[in-house]
C-alpha cells in the first residue's frame, strides 16, 4: 500500500485508504481498520461504508490534533491490542496521529526518552517534529503526571514489553506514582547505535609516505557514506594542522601523536561510527597500543597494510618530499632516515600499485562487510529493520 508503515507483524500505519487499499487489506488478511480522523475529515463516511461492504471490522477514535485527549489515545491501545491477534491497518489523513500513538506506546514500556520518538519517526519517513499539534501533545505528555494512564494499559495489554519499572514506579503495583523524568541512567553505546542505526569500527590505514592511504580512506570513506554508513577519515590533514599541531617529527612526538590519533578514534568509534584512520604510524608498538585500547574497549580494529614498494612511493610522491629528503630538506622521513615498521599480522594486505583506488576500496569495503567489522545495529524490539 502507498505510504504504508507496518510496525510489528499485527499493526500496519498509513495515510487513508482508498477502495482499492481496502480490497488488498482483505486479501492480506486484515480484519480491522482504526479511523483516528476528526469528524469533519471523513468526507461522508466513505472509508466506513467500504469497509463494512468488505467485511472489515471498522472502529472509529475521532481525535482532534488541536486537542489531543489522553482518553482518546489510551483507547486506541485498547483497540489495537485487544483485538485478537489478526492484522490491522490504522490510518488518519496523513498517518502521523496513529504513529505518534504507537511509538509513545512503546517508549513508555520501554522508559525511552521523548526523541526516541520523534527519531523513530524519522527513520520511517515521518517528520513529527513538523507537526506542531502532535509535537506538543508528546512534549507535554513527558512533563506531566498522565503517564500513569498509559502505564496500566500497557500493564493490562503488553506487559510482555515492559523492560523494567520506570523511574517513579510504585515497585508494588508496577504503577508510575508522578511525573516520568528522563531517564537519569547514562547513555551506553548501543543507545547510540540504536540512533545512528549502525556499528562502530576503526580501519587503521598503514604504510610508507605516498603509499596511497589518503586515496584509499576517502574513497572508501565515500562508498560507506553511499551504502549508508556514517564514516569518518582522521588524516593529517585535519589532525596535524589541528589537536597535534604541536608535534614534530621526531620518535617522541610520532609517538604521542599517534597515542592521541589511537584515543580519538577510539572514542569515535564507541560513538558509532566507522572511523578510517590514514598515518603513516610507522612503529608496531604505537599501533599495537592502538589495537589494544580498541580491544579493551570491545571495539573492532581492522589493521591495513598498504604494501606499496618504495619506488612506486616516490614516483607518485605529488609533493616531491622524497626528493627533498633525500636532499636533506626534511628530516626524520620515513622511507629515508627514519624506519618504517611492516606489520607483520595485518588483518588485510592491500597493493594499491597493482589497482585503481575504487578496486582496492572496493576489495577493503567487502572485506569489513563479509567480517562484520561493519554492521548495522540489532534493531530494538518491534522495532523494523532498515532496508
Amino acid at each position: 500500500m502507498r505510504n504504508a508503515k507496518r510496525i510489528d507483524p499485527r499493526i500496519t500505519i498509513g495515510r487513508v485508504p482508498d477502495s482499492d487499499d481496502l480490497v488488498q487489506l482483505k486479501g492480506l488478511g486484515y480484519q480491522t481498520v482504526v479511523d483516528v480522523r476528526e469528524e469533519e475529515e471523513k468526507f461522508g463516511g466513505l472509508v466506513e461504508k467500504r469497509a463494512i461492504e468488505l467485511g472489515l471490522d471498522y472502529v472509529n477514535i475521532p481525535v482532534r490534533r488541536e486537542l489531543i485527549q489522553l482518553a482518546d489515545v489510551v483507547r486506541f491501545y485498547r483497540v489495537l491490542y485487544q483485538t485478537g491477534r489478526a492484522p490491522m491497518y490504522a490510518f488518519s489523513r496523513f498517518g502521523k496521529k496513529p504513529l505518534a500513538f504507537v511509538l509513545l506506546f512503546e517508549a513508555v514500556a520501554n522508559g525511552d526518552p521523548l526523541f526516541r520518538i520523534f527519531h523513530r519517526a524519522g527513520r520511517m519517513g515521518i517528520d513529527l517534529r513538523g507537526d506542531l499539534a502532535l509535537q506538543s501533545f508528546l512534549v507535554d505528555f513527558y512533563n506531566s503526571d498522565r503517564i500513569a494512564e498509559v502505564l496500566q494499559a500497557i500493564h493490562e495489554l503488553r506487559p510482555d514489553i515492559l523492560k523494567e519499572p520506570p523511574a517513579g514506579a510504585d515497585t508494588a503495583s508496577g504503577l508510575a506514582t508522578g511525573p516520568l523524568p528522563w531517564p537519569t541512567r547514562h547513555a551506553d553505546r548501543e543507545d547510540r547505535e540504536r540512533v545512528l542505526r549502525q556499528c562502530g569500527c576503526t580501519v587503521w590505514l598503514t604504510g610508507l609516505p605516498s603509499a596511497g592511504k589518503s586515496t584509499l580512506a576517502f574513497a572508501l570513506e565515500r562508498r560507506l557514506l553511499d551504502c549508508g554508513y556514517l564514516a569518518y577519515v582522521l588524516d593529517s590533514d585535519n589532525v596535524r594542522h589541528g589537536l597535534n599541531s604541536d608535534l614534530g617529527f621526531t620518535d617522541c612526538d610520532r609517538e604521542e601523536n599517534i597515542r592521541r590519533i589511537s584515543e580519538i578514534a577510539k572514542l569515535f568509534a564507541d560513538a558509532g561510527v566507522v572511523v578510517i584512520s590514514s598515518f603513516i604510524s610507522p612503529f608496531r608498538r604505537d599501533r599495537a597500543l592502538a589495537r589494544e585500547l580498541h580491544r579493551a574497549a570491545n571495539l573492532p580494529f581492522v589493521e591495513v597494510y598498504l604494501d606499496t614498494p618504495l619506488q612506486v612511493c616516490e614516483q607518485r610522491d605529488p609533493r616531491q618530499l622524497y626528493k627533498r629528503a633525500r636532499e636533506g630538506e626534511i628530516a626524520h622521513f620515513t622511507g629515508v632516515d627514519a624506519p618504517y615498521e611492516p606489520p607483520p599480522k595485518a588483518e588485510l594486505v592491500l597493493k594499491p600499485g597493482e589497482s585503481s583506488p575504487e578496486a582496492i576500496s572496493g576489495q577493503l569495503l567487502s572485506y569489513l562487510l563479509k567480517h562484520g567489522h561493519v554492521r548495522l545495529a540489532e534493531p530494538t524490539a518491534g522495532e523494523p529493520r532498515p532496508h
